[in-house]
Parts: structure tokens; C-alpha cells; sequence
């Protein structure tokens, strides 16, 4: 029917979710590993045609209510076009601050791309579900830590896969709670939004942030600016490397002979 792809860094971090979805009636559907230490969301699908995959992040749990109404949905969409749902991300109990907050990020960056019609649809990396009419080699096979999910949305925008948002799959993702890991997944989203996201890429649309910050995040506001000073810092940090290389590049082409200390 279908395959669930944990996307996990270490054989024991799959094993361990694999085990739970074994808890689970998953009848002919096959849970594999897709090691995020070797090998991006992008090249896994590339080795798959005509099969749909389920790709969660090892940090996110799913129950027998989400495995039936997937099986039920793949039953009515069939395999005619490429295509791919994504979920939203909810919050565990107890569930920390930091937590809480990248949960709510992630999900308003998600909803800003389905209302604003000048978006690119974007997908959550830990929760997705994508058909591939063809066995495609993707651009973008690099490992890096921070926007490849958006990456790969990007991609399959150019590809021509039709998205949407599956109601129904609304996963538990227990994030790390520590500000040292908010910080990192901030610094590093501004980074790599310079380094690798040479595209068109989705504007921030601020009315849209402060709408959703009133109805459903009042209290994460400080969480969310600090992301978008950390993000914004990533950027400028990025950027001054590249201009340097480049000058350093240049300096290079006009003195060819020159010896480097």
C-alpha cells in the first residue's frame, strides 16, 4: 500500500520508532530507514517510483487513526499524477516553550504557502506523503541540517507535483526542547537560505505573522522574534562569506603567478 520513511541520523533512533509503528495495524505497509546522516529526503525518492511514502521524522509520532486514513486516501487519489500532502506538526504533553514555539513556525511558514497564492507550496520534512509517477534524479542531494525540507519543496514546486494538506495528518512532534538547539535550527535556516536557495523563494508576509501570533501563538511572540533575528543573522554571516570568497576569487584571476602565503 504504502512505505513509512523514518527519517533518522542513527540505526538505534529508526529501531526505536520503528518499534512504536509496529505497535500500530499497519497490515502490508513496510517501514524503512532513510539515514539522514548519509542521505537527504530528495535522493530517497529518487530510488522510488509509483510507490507512496509516508516520511516522518524520528520525532514524530503517528496513530492507527492516521494509518487508516492514509490507506483510505491513496485507495481514492490512486497513482495518476505526482503528488504530495503534508501534515502539520502538534504539540506533545508536556510540551517546553522552545518546543512549542519551532512547532509553531514550522506550521505558520506551512499556512502562509497554502493561502498565499504568490507562494510556493511548501511541505514539513517530518511529515509528508508523496507519489512519484517517475524514478527522478533531484538537484539537491546534499546532506545539510536546516531548510532541506524547504529545499525539496522548492524542487518539486519546479517539477510540477501537485501539493495539498492532509487534515488528517497531524503529527505529535516531540522537537528538542533546549535553546541551544532553537538557536542552532535558526542560525542555520538563515545560513542555508543564502548558501543553497538560489531561487525564488517565499517572502515573509508580516500581516500574516501577526494574525497568527494573535489567535494562536500571543505568548510565543519573543520566541519568534528572536528566530527572525537569529534567522536574519545567519543570512548577513552568509553573505559576507560569499562576498569574500568572491573578492578572493577575483584577487586570484588578476594575479595568476602570485604564490599564496
Amino acid at each position: 500500500m504504502f512505505k513509512i520513511v523514518i527519517f533518522a541520523q542513527t540505526i538505534e533512533t529508526f529501531l526505536d520508532r520503528k518499534l512504536a509503528l509496529e505497535q500500530l495495524t499497519l497490515g502490508s505497509v513496510s517501514v524503512i530507514w532513510c539515514d539522514s546522516s548519509r542521505e537527504c529526503r530528495g535522493a530517497l525518492i529518487g530510488k522510488y517510483e509509483r510507490e507512496w511514502l509516508l516520511f516522518l521524522d524520528h520525532d514524530c509520532n503517528i496513530d492507527q487513526g492516521i494509518v487508516d486514513s492514509i490507506k483510505k486516501i491513496i485507495s481514492k487519489v490512486g497513482s495518476v499524477e505526482n503528488r504530495i500532502y503534508t501534515g502539520i506538526y502538534l504539540n506533545p504533553e508536556p510540551c517546553s516553550y522552545f518546543q512549542r514555539g519551532h512547532n509553531f513556525i514550522a506550521n505558520t511558514w506551512l499556512s502562509q504557502s497554502y493561502e498565499d497564492a504568490e507562494c510556493n507550496k511548501l511541505l514539513l520534512g517530518g511529515a509528508f506523503l508523496i507519489y512519484s509517477k517517475e524514478r527522478l534524479r533531484y538537484s539537491h542531494q546534499f546532506i545539510f541540517w536546516g531548510v532541506e525540507d524547504k529545499v525539496l519543496s522548492y524542487e518539486l514546486n519546479d517539477r510540477g507535483f501537485v501539493f495539498d494538506r492532509l487534515p488528517e495528518l497531524r503529527v505529535l512532534h516531540n522537537t528538542n526542547d533546549s535553546i541551544w538547539h532553537f538557536v542552532r535550527r535558526a542560525f542555520l535556516h538563515g545560513r542555508n537560505e543564502v548558501k543553497y536557495l538560489n531561487i525564488n523563494k517565499n517572502k515573509i508576509n508580516y500581516q500574516f505573522w501577526i494574525r497568527r501570533i494573535d489567535s494562536e501563538g500571543s505568548n510565543l511572540w519573543p520566541l519568534i522574534l528572536l528566530h527572525f533575528c537569529i534567522q536574519r543573522a545567519g543570512v548577513s554571516i552568509q553573505r559576507v562569506l560569499q562576498l569574500n570568497k568572491l573578492l578572493e576569487s577575483d584577487k586570484n584571476r588578476e594575479n595568476p603567478n602570485q604564490k599564496k602565503m
